[in-house]
């Protein structure tokens, strides 16, 4: 009964711990696309189209700082472009669903925008998740199985076509096959997901210039319905500029491995881009928008230090997102003026390189974007630009991402343990089977020259283990069967010695339940070890699995020491090597 007891106890440590559902920032999303249809609607007043605000679903609002659209703001609650911009694809599954959970006095996005505005007026980014998950019931199974906020890690700009599909865009005017697109595009990427609603939108902004002078009314529909599809279009434009976007390799086996933990590690630390006009700067992601990241760092006269209302990377945000409605204009112009004899789906190229390159010049604000890592760049860069070299080198994959993605994502690992090197009487022989899980805290950082060089990194987290073998009592030469469950703390120590040169150090301090032949009891095995593949310029994070294993096996590139301490016996210990097999 005493053992049961233990064991129940232990188990209760092995509960998950609540954590936050990664959010994609409402309120970074309502500012930018408000800030965005601002600018347009500016531009329409002094170099725009009569037609085109006459048939525009939106107007400014009383007091002169804001475009609603009246027809979604029924129950006393202002809906923007950017209220659309935060809603889409977070809290609900496509335009038409949204469309509908606006109109319905009781539906439950009401409240969410509610809560979320009482939130950002007070200078959040957004509610806490919990808040929403209680009023959303789909909040936490879009989260969960959406893979369409990302980019495909490791995939160039040309492979994130390979998902898109013209007859998608054909579907959609369909309201009753709008699902089964939706469905679809759930499982593709950020870009595809821009593209098809994208084009679908200007396909009905063509469709509203074509009414215009014949049918009035039908004209205001395929307008307002092409502002309500670029919306959501324009949610996941917004999410191409997160850097925790650009970095995870989303699927649903992910969710259990790396997405959140290096998703908000890239948010927070940024990555550096680069982007069609050339540009190349750090993007940073949700939660740290219109932050100035040190900008005083580097600065050589406080002259220098600069403060600007909207930094050079948000502007570039809203920027896009402008480009993007403003094609929507366009595409009512020429078709109401009758300058362009084709549709914007006859223009479409079959192959996918060909898409990639027509989609890349036909919709400017895909040329602001960062380009996904790895795409080859000849067809997307200028051939004016004098840097090509250096954009080239910036356009590789992060050397450090897969150890950054070591130390802060869940990961499996099996350990070896035996008595090697040590002169004990009493040691532990076996194998460890551990799975890491999140993050407690972090402390990642740079010199004063913005490198690595003679800094300390600190990472902790939470690890839990099952490990199984033999207990050896070298001076009366017996042994015994032994098992435990462990749960803890686990930490790692990273020390650099050069910009790119570390040593690590980490430690497991765990408490749980073993079993020796018939009898249990409450154990304590604290373990240190060492890393030091790094000095020996061994970057095996960068291997595939396949390779991974067996250059741990051959070369240890982890090697720890520990001890087993209980009350009902004397101290065990035990050496071993440590071997990272998912991660």
């Amino acid at each position: 009964m005493r053992d049961r007891i233990q064991l129940t106890f232990f188990l209760l440590l092995l509960l998950p711990i609540k954590q936050e559902l990664q959010a994609f920032n409402y309120g970074e999303h309502e500012f930018i696309g408000d800030k965005a249809m601002f600018k347009l609607y500016q531009n329409l007043l002094t170099n725009g189209s009569n037609a085109f605000l006459e048939c525009a679903p939106f107007t400014l609002n009383a007091e002169g700082n804001r475009i609603v659209f009246n027809s979604l703001s029924r129950f006393g609650i202002p809906i923007g472009y950017g209220t659309l911009n935060a809603l889409s694809g977070d809290h609900s599954e496509n335009p038409l669903f949204l469309e509908e959970q606006l109109l319905s006095q009781n539906g439950y996005l009401l409240k969410v925008i509610e809560i979320q505005n009482t939130y950002t007026s007070q200078h959040y980014s957004a509610a806490p998740d919990l808040k929403i998950a209680k009023l959303d019931p789909n909040y936490i199974s879009l989260a969960a199985k959406s893979l369409f906020h990302f980019y495909v890690y490791g995939k160039g700009f040309d492979e994130h076509f390979d998902f898109f599909r013209t007859a998608d865009v054909m579907k959609l005017t369909n309201p009753a096959l709008t699902k089964e697109v939706f469905d679809r595009l759930h499982k593709t990427n950020a870009i595809n997901v821009y593209v098809t609603l994208h084009t679908y939108a200007i396909y009905l902004a063509e469709l509203a210039g074509i009414n215009f002078e014949t049918d009035k009314s039908k004209s205001k529909t395929f307008l307002y319905y092409a502002f309500l599809f670029n919306s959501f279009a324009d949610h996941f434009l917004e999410d191409s500029f997160s850097a925790g976007h650009l970095l995870v390799k989303r699927s649903v086996a992910a969710s259990v491995t790396n997405n959140k933990a290096l998703h908000d590690f890239y948010s927070r630390y940024g990555t550096g881009v680069i982007n069609g006009r050339g540009e190349n700067w750090k993007a940073f992601g949700d939660g740290f928008l219109n932050q100035y990241h040190n900008s005083f760092a580097g600065k050589e006269d406080l002259t220098e230090i600069l403060y600007p209302i909207l930094t050079i990377e948000t502007e570039r945000v809203i920027n896009a997102v402008y480009l993007s409605i403003n094609d929507l204009k366009q595409a009512f112009i020429k078709k109401k003026d009758n300058t362009k004899k084709t549709r914007i789906i006859d223009d479409i190229p079959g192959s996918v390189h060909q898409q990639a390159v027509f989609f890349f010049r036909s919709y400017p604000a895909l040329q602001l974007i960062p380009l996904p890592y790895a795409t080859k760049l000849a067809n997307f860069l200028p051939d004016s630009l004098a840097n090509r070299a250096e954009l080239s080198r910036a356009n590789q994959k992060p050397f450090d991402r897969n150890f950054v993605r070591s130390r802060v994502s869940n990961s499996f690992l099996i350990g070896v343990t035996n008595d090697f090197a040590l002169n004990a009487d009493r040691v532990f022989q076996g194998f460890d089977f551990r799975f890491n899980a999140g993050m407690i805290s972090s402390r990642y950082s740079f010199n004063s020259k913005n490198t690595k060089a003679g800094v300390v990194d600190v990472w902790h987290g939470y690890t839990a283990s099952y490990s199984i073998g033999r207990s050896v009592e070298k001076n009366v030469a017996s042994s015994y069967d032994r098992w435990m469950l462990k749960a803890g703390i686990r930490s790692n120590f990273d020390f650099w010695l050069t910009k790119n040169k570390y040593f690590g150090l980490f430690t497991y301090n765990e408490i749980g339940y073993e079993r020796v032949t018939n009898a249990g009891g409450i154990v304590y095995v604290p373990q240190i070890g060492l890393q030091l593949g790094s000095l020996f310029n061994i970057n095996y994070f960068n291997l595939p699995t396949l390779v991974r294993v067996p250059v741990q096996l051959l070369i240890p590139l982890k090697f720890k020491v520990g001890s087993i301490l209980s009350a009902k016996h004397p101290p065990y210990f035990f050496s071993g090597v440590e071997l990272d097999i998912v991660f």
